[in-house]
Parts: structure tokens; C-alpha cells; sequence
């Protein structure tokens, strides 16, 4: 990685953490001193976090190097129409690669703690499944991003799932992108997330589509 490209990363990183700085030091009121706490920890720790980063930006820079290990991928799935159909489209994905330290997951799930989701705003459709439990669909609204021009009435639907315990607040970022590259995402929140009641004593399990092939079909 040139010290240019690692400049720069760091570059977009700190002004990302000012302004989110700004907007918590402008929430803040004297009067309210639980805030004020709170703000202050959260700082603390995008402090803690930019030092990190910094710290590992400037080693870059100055060419010191981690042993990097080539890491493989492989698709695990049951044998069904729709599993067959997306493991193979991602066949493509699936060649060895060596990520670089900037890339490390750890690193990358810190910071979505403190980052900002871009303000997305959604339109939601409640679904009630087969077996009376209930999930949800948020289409991501155009109109919430400023976009070089407007969706396409055939655009591309982007189904994305949040992970083990987020919903579709913590994808407004990936939606934003989405719809800047022209997709109409929409987050399929799975039940008992995102505010959706548990209507039946059922979560969905990772690695069941049933509720997913229900979503699509709607």
C-alpha cells in the first residue's frame, strides 16, 4: 500500500470522526448531564480509535510490513433451487485473496460503533408468514440521497440481510451505496428484529431461507 493511498484513507477517517464530534458536541446541553457523559465516552472512544488507526497508518507509511496469510472461501448451503441459483452466482467470489491490515474484520466491526449511518430513510412493509410470524421489508427511500439522477423505474432490487443482532438501521450506509450505483435496496428484517414483533415462539435460523423465499415472493 503507498503511503499516497494510506494518506488519504486517513485523511477521509478523521474528517468523518470531527464531524461526528461536531454533530455530538451540538446534541450536547449543560442541562442534560447524562448526554454530556455519554457524548464524552463516545468520544473517548473514537479518540481511542483514531490513534489505532493513525498509529497503524503511520507504520504503513513508513513500509513496515505484518505476515499476511492467503485466506480461502467456500459456500456451505442445503440443496434447494434458491441456494444452488445464489452459490453459484457467487462462485466468482470465492478465489484465495490476502487482505491487508486496513481490512481486518475486527477493525471493521469497531467501527461501525462509531461511525455515523448515513441518514437513509425507509418505507416498511410488514409481512405475516405461513405460520402467523411476522417480518418486515424497509425499502430505502430515493428521496432520502441525493442522487445524480433518479432510479430507473426497472431498477435492480437489492435484497440486503443485517447480521445476528442488527436490522436495517445499521444498513443505511450500504443502502446509500446502493442506491448511488442505481439498486432499489430493500432490508429484509427477519423476525424480532428491527422493532417487529415476535408474534409466534420462532426466530428465523441462520442458514433457513424459508422466511427469505416468503419475503422474495412477496
Amino acid at each position: 500500500m503507498g503511503k499516497e493511498t494510506v494518506a488519504r484513507q486517513w485523511r477521509h477517517f478523521r474528517t468523518r470522526v470531527a464531524g461526528h464530534r461536531r454533530a455530538k458536541a451540538t446534541q450536547a446541553t449543560e442541562t442534560d448531564m447524562l448526554s454530556t457523559m455519554a457524548a464524552s465516552k463516545e468520544s473517548m472512544m473514537m479518540a481511542v480509535a483514531a490513534a489505532l488507526f493513525s498509529g497503524y497508518a503511520l507504520l504503513a507509511a513508513r513500509g513496515v510490513t505484518w505476515p499476511r496469510s492467503v485466506k480461502t472461501k467456500r459456500i456451505i448451503h442445503g440443496k434447494s433451487d434458491l441456494n444452488e441459483f445464489m452459490a453459484g452466482a457467487l462462485q466468482p467470489m470465492l478465489d484465495s485473496y490476502a487482505p491487508t491490515w486496513w481490512t481486518n474484520s475486527h477493525i471493521q466491526c469497531f467501527l461501525t460503533f462509531l461511525v455515523p449511518q448515513y441518514p437513509v430513510k425507509y418505507k416498511r412493509d410488514v409481512l405475516t408468514l405461513k405460520d402467523g410470524g411476522q417480518a418486515s421489508l424497509d425499502w430505502a427511500l430515493e428521496s432520502s440521497v441525493e442522487l445524480k439522477s433518479p432510479l430507473k423505474a426497472d431498477a435492480p432490487i437489492a435484497i440486503i440481510m443485517h447480521g445476528l443482532v442488527g436490522c436495517s438501521e445499521s444498513m443505511r450506509s450500504l443502502c446509500a451505496e446502493a442506491l448511488a450505483h442505481g439498486y432499489r435496496p430493500v432490508v429484509f428484517n427477519k423476525r424480532g428484529h428491527g422493532g417487529m414483533k415476535l408474534a409466534t415462539p420462532k426466530l428465523q435460523e441462520f442458514g433457513c431461507v424459508r422466511d427469505l423465499e416468503e419475503a422474495i415472493a412477496h
